[in-house]
């Protein structure tokens, strides 16, 4: 599993035991505490795949300029080269936007 990845999973996984541990300490009903770990789930997990969501729309965009037919062999080429370099974790986003 990649760095990248694994912060992910501890980030939710983070949220989790937060919710738990604030739902062991207070003593609302057991399905309140159980509605209150789901919650930080859901809010931990749309956290980690807002990042993924921007990448696959940021592809998009490079795929619909290549697919325009209007750039150079050349820029198309450059234009996938950084949508590559992008989604493997550097950002230059100059060429893509």
């Amino acid at each position: 599993m990649s760095e990248e990845i694994n912060e992910r999973y501890i980030a939710i996984a983070r949220a989790c035991l937060k919710a738990i541990n604030r739902a062991a300490e207070n003593q609302s009903e057991r399905a309140e505490q159980i509605q209150e770990v789901y919650q930080a789930i859901d809010s931990a997990f749309d956290d980690q795949t807002r990042a993924y969501q921007e990448e696959i729309a940021n592809l998009s965009r490079v795929l619909e300029r290549i697919a325009e037919g209007t750039a150079s062999r050349d820029q198309m080429i450059q234009l996938a080269q950084a949508a590559l370099n992008h989604s493997d974790g550097q950002n230059d986003d100059s060429i893509i936007h």
